[in-house]
């Protein structure tokens, strides 16, 4: 068993390092074949001292309100938080990360 992120996974799969993977993100070979396992629903925690949570003007979490602890490039968690971000109309440049962890 190798944890890696979506980019390390297909690299060990096309290289012969891997028979099969399970990854969150999308893969970008053609080489590959994809089925679907399952479907992630990710959810914002916070603590129970957190002030409350800021809401937009249309009912929407205010995610440029909240500083974010995400993972790196190339992880699928990551790249559901910046689809995320631009389905709420916010480029994910404009987030504010506070910490970049290698592994969730």
């Amino acid at each position: 068993v190798t944890i890696g992120n979506t980019r390390q996974v297909e690299t060990n799969v096309l290289d012969g390092r891997a028979d099969f993977g399970l990854v969150e993100g999308r893969t970008e070979s053609d080489i590959l074949r994809r089925a679907t396992v399952d479907e992630d629903r990710m959810m914002l925690v916070v603590a129970r001292s957190y002030p409350e949570i800021p809401m937009a003007r249309a009912g929407n979490l205010d995610i440029r309100a909240l500083r974010w602890i995400i993972r790196e490039g190339g992880s699928g968690t990551r790249e559901a938080l910046e689809d995320f971000a631009h389905g709420q109309g916010v480029p994910p440049a404009e987030l504010q990360i506070f910490l970049v962890l290698p592994s969730n």
